[in-house]
C-alpha cells in the first residue's frame, strides 16, 4: 500500500490542494498518519476520518443523515448526493439518468458556471440523441484504473469490479419484476 500511496502522493502537482483526507475503518489513527507521513509530500496535511466523522460531513454538506455506511445505505446515499449536487446547480426537474451522466461528466461547479454565466439548463449541455461523425473520449480522471492497477487482491478486485459493473443490470431486473407485477393485476 505505501507504495501506492508514495506514487500519487509524494508530490503535490496542485498548488490549491493542501490535504489528503484518508477514511479509515478500525485503525489506529495515530500510527497510521505516521505511517503516511513518510509517504506523503510535505505540502499536504494527512486528515484521518473514521466513519463517525465521515457521516458529519456529508450531513453538513448535503444534508443527508445516515447512521452507517453500511451496504444497504450506499445506494440510496449515492442518489441523495447526486439529489443535492443537481439541485445544488440546476432549479429544474430531477431527471435521474440526465443528472447522472451530467455529474458524471462535469463537476456540481462546473454544470453551475455554464448554468449561470452561459445560461444553459441541463438539455444545452446535455442533449439526448443520436449523433453521426461524432468521436467521444473518456478520460480516467477518477482513477479508477490505477486503482485497479493497484490493487494486487484478486479476489478483492473481483467483488469490486462486480459489485460495479453489476448495479445496473439489477436494477433492470427489478425494474422488469415491478412491470411484471402490475401488468398481472
Amino acid at each position: 500500500m505505501r507504495g501506492s500511496i508514495r506514487r500519487k502522493y509524494s508530490a503535490n502537482h496542485r498548488t490549491t490542494c493542501n490535504r489528503l483526507v484518508v477514511v479509515v475503518r478500525d485503525l489506529d489513527a495515530a500510527a497510521l498518519q505516521t505511517r503516511l507521513r513518510d509517504c506523503v509530500c510535505p505540502s499536504l496535511n494527512i486528515e484521518i476520518w473514521d466513519e463517525a466523522w465521515l457521516l458529519l460531513e456529508i450531513k453538513l454538506h448535503y444534508g443527508i443523515a445516515i447512521d452507517s455506511l453500511v451496504e444497504a445505505n450506499i445506494t440510496g446515499l449515492h442518489r441523495s448526493i447526486l439529489q443535492a449536487n443537481w439541485n445544488r446547480v440546476f432549479d429544474s426537474e430531477y431527471y435521474e439518468s440526465l443528472a447522472s451522466a451530467l455529474l458524471w461528466h462535469f463537476d456540481p461547479w462546473t454544470l453551475k458556471r455554464l448554468h449561470e454565466r452561459e445560461r444553459l439548463g441541463p438539455a444545452d449541455i446535455w442533449r439526448p440523441g443520436n449523433y453521426l461523425d461524432i468521436a467521444v473520449v473518456v478520460g480516467d480522471i477518477s482513477s479508477f484504473s490505477a486503482y485497479v492497477r493497484d490493487t494486487p487482491d484478486q479476489r478483492t478486485m473481483q467483488q469490486i469490479l462486480t459489485a460495479f459493473y453489476s448495479r445496473k443490470p439489477a436494477r433492470r431486473a427489478r425494474i422488469r419484476r415491478d412491470v411484471l407485477s402490475v401488468r398481472r393485476r
